[in-house]
């Protein structure tokens, strides 16, 4: 399994550094990267992590974070995860249905789901924080398949449940989409087509008036 980072942004070298001390199993280095946070961007000062310091910190009150740290140090991590950097639809159109799952853990609230209506268009199940502009694409997906993904679609935002939400979620909707990935595909890029699209958009406007009792 691979996990691609597609976009940009300025906590790059920040996620690249997390990701060397789970290779490597610094638990020292990983507490910095999070206590840091944000300072490993552009601010200044210390602006922590509060989803993965919350995470770390309920491993360690379960007792389990040494197993999560020798398991994050033994798959190769500088390998299995791939920063591609900003690519414009010319080239996602084609990495994107290469995908199984689509993954958008946004924090901050988003007018229209538009990363996870792509992924949508190119045959990839979405998932993403139930918040916001994000929770018509997941409400859509999952009345078009009559709730065969449940709650699977919906990543909980808060920072005391948002990282164990996105590892459940994720390891479920892969398992339910694996006996019929081909059949999953098509129907998501049908679901795209006929709720999404340019078409579909402009006909649902055309239809405004009628729906509008003045």
């Amino acid at each position: 399994m691979k996990l691609l980072l597609i976009g940009f942004g300025t906590y790059r070298e920040g996620l690249e550094a997390l990701i060397g001390a789970l290779d490597s199993g610094r638990e020292d280095l990983l507490q910095m990267i999070g206590e840091l946070g944000y300072a490993l961007e552009v601010e200044e000062k210390e602006h922590p992590l509060p989803h993965l310091l919350e995470f770390w910190d309920g491993l360690r009150k379960k007792g389990t974070f040494s197993e999560y740290l020798k398991k994050a140090s033994s798959v190769n991590l500088r390998d299995r995860v791939i920063f591609t950097g900003i690519l414009g639809h010319e080239h996602i159109r084609y990495l994107l249905p290469c995908t199984d799952v689509s993954l958008v853990p946004s924090i901050f609230p988003e007018a229209f789901g538009m990363v996870s209506a792509e992924a949508l268009s190119c045959g990839v199940v979405p998932l993403a924080s139930y918040h916001s502009g994000l929770i018509n694409i997941l409400d859509t997906v999952n009345q078009e398949t009559k709730g065969r993904f449940g709650d699977s679609l919906r990543i909980d935002p808060t920072p005391s449940h948002m990282v164990e939400s996105i590892e459940r979620n994720v390891l479920t909707v892969l398992k339910q989409v694996a006996p019929d990935l081909a059949a999953v595909k098509k129907n998501c890029r049908q679901i795209a087509l006929d709720h999404f699209s340019w078409s579909a958009v402009c006909d649902r406007f055309v239809e405004l008036p009628a729906l509008v009792k003045v």
